[in-house]
């Protein structure tokens, strides 16, 4: 790993003493370059301590580049085609029971899944009671196909609960998040080892919760990773392909960097006219972003022909500035699927994408 900079770098006599935490080889090079107190010498306190080397090179006038090696566990890569994550109208319906001691917790998470359209099958605030509950739900035929769940609760933890609810067939086979109020290192780990399928910590936000629930639901993998808050981030767009069509460079960039933040792939055109070149050339994509006032040829007049003379299936968004009732009557008649409102929410356009790039 290298850290760099462009500094006022450091003298070659002094390099040998930066990561002594108090002498600093004299006070006037911690008044000179400032970054050169405990931080450094914490740093190599933490590297060495795991195994690690821990070094640095300069150039006055230049800058510094700071280097340090550690051996590290290769991760557990994940199967991206079997954790899909499903788009948030899939989940109306769904059957969820809850199980959490805080009342308040109670009240949150009822909130949410009725804002996702979720069929509360019951609200336990015991461990023991939840385990009455999916007796009378299998006697019913109505088994929950989803089970959020607090940790820590008396009687019985959550722990507890999911170890008995995979230990009966009867219910193996439903998915289980566990929400955690005192979170520790491994604690994500231990929760998969127990049974539960995701993972959060609290606080969180509402739109976290919903990912994970999404993501869970979507999850076919036999084992693996717990899914989390950072690994339903990731995976949301992980992987579909993007033809961007827009011509103004600042909504470009914009759309650059929500590409880096959800994982999508992205290509870029300024006008419909390069993007039926680049379909007519080959270029296969999983869905089309499409501006819909553009010059040279502007987004329903591209879908016109790009439904007409290359592809029916292909999902193609509208971008624009006000959904006015116009342009959402002139994209449906191009054959857009879909409209996105600028400037564009970045939670807005995850969805859009899970919700038609998944199903190219």
């Amino acid at each position: 790993f290298t850290v760099k900079d462009t500094g006022i770098g450091i003298a070659q006599d002094k390099l040998e003493y930066i990561f002594q935490p108090f002498a600093q080889a004299d006070t006037s090079t911690t008044r000179k370059y400032g970054g050169t107190g405990l931080g450094l010498s914490i740093s190599k306190s933490i590297v060495e301590a795991i195994g690690g080397k821990i070094w640095a090179k300069s150039k006055e006038n230049e800058g510094s580049e700071f280097m340090f090696s550690v051996m590290m566990q290769e991760g557990t890569s994940v199967v991206e085609e079997e954790v899909c994550p499903l788009e948030t109208k899939a989940v109306a319906g769904l059957r969820v029971l809850i199980v959490d001691d805080s009342q308040i917790s109670r009240e949150i998470l009822i909130k949410l899944c009725e804002s996702l359209e979720m069929k509360i099958l019951a609200v336990e605030h015991s461990g023991f009671a939840a385990l009455e509950e999916l007796d009378r739900c299998y006697q019913q035929k109505k088994l929950p196909d989803l089970i959020l769940s607090d940790i820590r609760m008396e009687g019985m933890s959550g722990f507890e609960l999911i170890e008995r609810i995979r230990a009966d067939k009867r219910f193996k086979h439903i998915k289980a998040i566990t929400l955690s109020s005192e979170a520790y290192d491994g604690q994500a780990g231990e929760s998969r080892m127990k049974g539960f399928n995701g993972y959060l910590s609290k606080p969180f936000t509402h739109q976290e919760l919903v990912k994970v629930i999404t993501t869970v639901l979507g999850d076919k993998r036999q084992g693996g990773p717990i899914v989390t808050r950072h690994m339903a981030n990731e995976l949301g767009c992980k992987g579909i392909k993007v033809l961007v069509v827009e011509d103004n460079e600042p909504n470009q960039m914009l759309m650059r960097e929500y590409a880096k933040e959800l994982g999508y792939e992205c290509e870029y055109v300024t006008n419909g006219q390069e993007a039926i070149y680049k379909l007519k050339e080959g270029h296969t994509y999983d869905l089309i972003l499409m501006d819909l006032h553009m010059p040279v040829m502007g987004g329903v007049e591209a879908c016109e022909i790009i439904r007409k003379d290359i592809s029916k299936d292909i999902p193609v968004i509208a971008l624009t500035a006000a959904i006015l009732e116009e342009d959402r009557r002139n994209a449906e008649a191009a054959g857009m699927n879909d409209l996105l409102a600028k400037p564009i929410d970045i939670d807005d356009l995850r969805e859009k994408i899970i919700k038609h790039g998944r199903k190219a």
